[in-house]
């Protein structure tokens, strides 16, 4: 048994068992809006950085009264759209990060409530962007497969998309070298078990990484891959870091 499906099984007996209380502020919360079963109490529910308006391509957020962003409108990405549950930024950031690198899967059933409502009725395969052998190895699961897990979607998963190589991680590239970075790094073993895949991922920045996974479905029959991520985060400076006060907080303050 894996040490995520450890985890979850576990998780799920501490909701039973143990009052329910926020994953971010660990206060009392109130019952799961909609059944969506996300541990958030109600203020934090609405302190969630949601995109209020974003590009049906790309899902960056959208200025103004434009349709389509401008990045977009000058090429157009090779995918049929793509869809995102919240912008990466506080508490969103601080949650996937503590996913990946401190295996707290507990944050999970938030951003997969986030995603549900987003999956598109025309889809007929999951696709989790696969991590390289040795990433998974030592973080002992792929984030993304477990988001998809998490969704609860009747839709298959597919299980024969792998990651050819490790590739260096895409933080702190530029667009053109996050591009070099992935370029044939997906193949599929056998037959893509859909012609109309959905590919599944925590975060999405310039899109290399998911619209080089979509170049590899499409070459295996896909006919019009779509995207669903957890956030959308915004490019920054080579080297720059992206922080604020409110993620320092989260150490030690309300969010931990």
């Amino acid at each position: 048994m894996s040490l995520s499906l450890i985890k979850s099984t576990l998780l799920r007996i501490e909701h039973w068992l143990l009052p329910s209380v926020c994953v971010f502020c660990h206060s009392l919360r109130v019952h799961a809006r909609d059944g969506d079963q996300a541990p958030l109490c109600a203020a934090c529910r609405a302190d969630l950085p949601r995109i209020a308006s974003p590009c049906p391509r790309c899902a960056r957020p959208l200025d103004g009264d434009a349709r389509i962003c401008s990045g977009c409108r000058e090429r157009e990405p090779p995918v049929a759209g793509v869809r995102a549950a919240f912008r990466y930024a506080f508490p969103i950031d601080v949650a996937i990060r503590a996913v990946k690198f401190a295996k707290r899967l507990e944050y999970l059933p938030v951003l997969a409530a986030g995603m549900r409502p987003l999956v598109p009725v025309d889809r007929d395969l999951i696709v989790p962007v696969p991590l390289a052998r040795r990433r998974q190895a030592r973080r002992g699961f792929n984030q993304a497969a477990e988001l998809a897990r998490c969704l609860g979607s009747s839709l298959p998963v597919a299980g024969n998309v792998r990651r050819t190589r490790h590739t260096p991680p895409q933080t702190g590239l530029d667009a053109g070298a996050r591009q070099s970075n992935v370029r044939g790094a997906f193949a599929v073993r056998g037959e893509l078990d859909g012609r109309y895949p959905l590919i599944v991922d925590d975060v999405m920045t310039t899109g290399a990484t998911v619209f080089e996974l979509a170049r590899c479905l499409r070459r295996h029959g896909a006919e019009r891959v779509a995207v669903l991520v957890a956030a959308r985060r915004a490019m920054v400076a080579a080297g720059g870091v992206a922080s604020t006060r409110r993620d320092r907080r989260c150490s030690s303050g309300r969010y931990r």
